[in-house]
């Protein structure tokens, strides 16, 4: 029985860490005087010890934020090199000794068990590196973990050595570290906000501004159209030639959507409502996409979800190219952090920039296809109207409704 207790506690301290060793965990002081509200912000992850769950694991980034009702909340981010995917768990930090000293608890609330850890800071600069030291005890065995964390994704050469000089202070070793590998990450909108001194409020407010000129936008074009002669329908975007139990889909009429999308505003962030199934959203709740511009022309995506099994949020991240002509909304989507690279068609039907989108898309492999089709609104919970249309404009194009499941836009974060 003790041996069994015993390979238990082996199988604990080989997952939940870091570096095993026999003993108790040695005594590190926290920091002393240390300053919680500069140590909050961004910080990269640079190097740490081997841990079961960041294997494969890159772009590491904790971020602590201070809510208007003091509470810290903590969000840490994730990519697998394997599939791109990000995952983000989060929680919240509390002084877990006195109001002066290094010493923080950290709860997780998104994973499917609730876990704590107890972070020695060990030194800080607060403007450019971290030093931060974990152990757990398992009766006569110990688990450590230490990070070296930096405000910069790729530290220069001083910072690091400055990090090692603590290091060899408190005698820790540097055998058991790994690089974390920050090359090639996609700048977060987060990171460009803060590099263009804008903040989550005033962003806010100007997406609000922004939609509501939308939307004015909008009502003076189908004004004028009204009084205009009537346009000629465009040409078919899309022609299958239809296979057992597939629809035919000639679509016709999306004059202008792709020149208009900046304009009128299908830039920003969609709540998918209802969706034909995909296994890549399995289980997958709180579904948004959002479009921006960066600096070069190119159009950005962010794809993100929560899991409704485990509570963790993941994030895929694309760009979107147009594949037919320029006055046509007829897309390809990529997504280069997928291990197999290749363009996904992707067609907006109808929207009218302020509450709706219809998207679809199709791959055929033979006599056999793949599709998949978006309801997505600009409200997590979208008013009947806005439904209504989006039905309208899936029945226009014969598009069965049958397949569509909703999606659960309940009970997410607020900030989401």
């Amino acid at each position: 029985m003790i041996r069994v207790h015993i390979l238990l506690i082996v199988f604990v301290v080989t997952v939940t860490a870091q570096i095993p060793s026999l003993g108790f965990c040695p005594e590190y002081p926290p920091m002393s005087d240390f300053e919680l509200d500069r140590f909050l912000g961004k910080w990269y992850e640079v190097e740490r010890y081997f841990q079961i769950s960041e294997v494969a694991a890159r772009c590491v980034v904790t971020d602590y934020a201070k809510a208007p009702s003091g509470k810290i909340y903590v969000s840490n981010e994730i990519t697998n090199r394997l599939t791109g995917i990000k995952r983000i768990i989060g929680g919240y930090l509390e002084s877990a000794g006195r109001a002066d000293e290094g010493k923080l608890r950290v709860k997780y609330s998104t994973t499917p068990i609730s876990t704590e850890t107890t972070l020695i800071v060990l030194d800080t600069d607060y403007e450019t590196y971290a030093v931060i030291w974990s152990c757990n005890g398992f009766g006569p065995l110990h688990a450590q973990s230490i990070w070296i964390m930096t405000r910069e994704r790729i530290p220069p050469g001083p910072v690091l050595q400055t990090v090692y000089g603590v290091l060899d202070k408190f005698k820790i070793s540097r055998t058991f570290f790994v690089k974390t590998d920050q090359e090639g990450c996609a700048l977060a909108a987060s990171d460009i906000n803060a590099a263009n001194g804008i903040t989550a409020v005033s962003t806010l407010a100007e997406t609000t501004g922004s939609l509501q000129r939308n939307k004015e936008s909008v009502d003076k074009e189908r004004l004028q159209s009204e009084t205009d002669s009537p346009k000629q329908a465009g040409e078919v975007i899309i022609n299958f030639a239809p296979t057992e139990n597939q629809e035919q889909i000639d679509i016709e009429e999306v004059e202008g959507l792709h020149d208009q999308l900046e304009e009128f505003g299908y830039l920003g962030k969609w709540y998918e409502a209802e969706r034909y199934f995909a296994l890549f959203e399995f289980g997958g709740k709180c579904v948004t996409a959002e479009y921006e511009v960066d600096s070069n022309g190119a159009v950005n995506i962010a794809n993100q979800q929560i899991s409704a099994l485990t509570g963790i949020r993941s994030t895929i991240e694309g760009n979107a190219s147009l594949s037919g002509r320029t006055d046509e909304a007829k897309l390809s989507i990529n997504f280069p952090s997928l291990p197999v690279n290749f363009d996904a068609p992707y067609w907006v039907l109808d929207t009218d920039y302020v509450s709706y989108s219809v998207v679809w898309s199709c791959n055929n492999f033979g006599i056999l296809s793949t599709r998949n089709a978006w309801i997505l609104t600009r409200e997590k919970n979208p008013p009947l109207k806005a439904m209504e249309k989006a039905y309208a404009a899936l029945d226009k194009q014969s598009i069965s409704r049958a397949y569509f499941i909703r999606t659960d836009q309940k009970n997410c974060p607020a900030t989401y």
